[in-house]
């Protein structure tokens, strides 16, 4: 049903193999083989981020998001694993 299924699902041995995200692999990389697919195979995944238009902490949201675009916030992404935007 989701990503943290299919990882568990592959490293109980469940399944013998799966697609998911580099990121959801660190918890098990000492159960699993993470094995990177070439660059035509890769999906095209798009993640956007936005404020709500009547958020109740629009102030707040706004910080969040400018945070997040900030050098140092892009540099703890990529720290956690997802790549440059």
């Amino acid at each position: 049903d989701d990503v943290k299924g299919v990882v568990g699902k592959v490293s109980l041995g469940e399944a013998d193999a799966g697609f998911v995200y580099v990121t959801d692999v660190k918890p098990v990389e000492d159960k699993v083989t993470a094995i990177e697919l070439p660059d035509e195979a890769q999906a095209v995944v798009q993640y956007e981020i936005a404020v709500v238009k009547d958020a109740p902490h629009h102030e707040a949201a706004h910080a969040f998001v400018e945070q997040v675009q900030s050098d140092e916030g892009q540099a703890e992404l990529q720290a956690a694993g997802f790549g440059s935007p």
